[in-house]
């Protein structure tokens, strides 16, 4: 149930779960892979403005 869900999450953002292989009896390693956007940059350079402008 857990990595469907984890699954559902990174679907729904745009992102890759992938099982990564390991030796025998080392247990499961996972990596989650995020999509690169310019949503961070442009919101950051938004609330800067609003800064400057005294909002």
């Amino acid at each position: 149930l857990g990595l469907y869900i984890a699954r559902e999450i990174c679907e729904a953002n745009r992102s890759q779960l992938q099982y990564i292989d390991q030796p025998a009896n080392s247990g499961g390693c996972f990596r989650i892979t995020f999509a690169q956007t310019g949503v961070r940059t442009q919101t950051a350079g938004f609330y800067k403005a609003r800064a400057s402008a005294g909002m």
